[in-house]
């Protein structure tokens, strides 16, 4: 294991896992979405699972620092969660 993976890798891949399960727990138990209609469509807004990405995003860089990440490696982290999301569209 690189210390990239270790140092990035393991904290992202968490915060990837914790984050799905919380926007299933949303999506099951949670109040439902603010729609936002727009002339071409509609934007779909959860708001409490945006903020508990929040936490997850703390969480994910408390790891890395624990694991020994540079300043530039836990920024990486606690950004993953917004750098690669996909947007769906019909």
């Amino acid at each position: 294991m690189t210390l990239f993976q270790k140092h990035v890798g393991i904290p992202a891949l968490a915060a990837v896992t914790v984050a799905a399960v919380f926007m299933a727990l949303d999506g099951s138990f949670g109040p439902p979405p603010l729609v936002l209609p727009f002339r071409y469509g509609a934007v779909v807004v959860h708001v409490p699972w945006l903020l508990t990405l929040l936490l997850v995003g703390a969480g994910a860089t408390l790891l890395a620092k624990r694991a020994g990440a540079s300043f530039s490696e836990r920024v990486l982290v606690a950004l993953r969660e917004t750098l690669n999301k996909p947007v769906s569209s019909r």
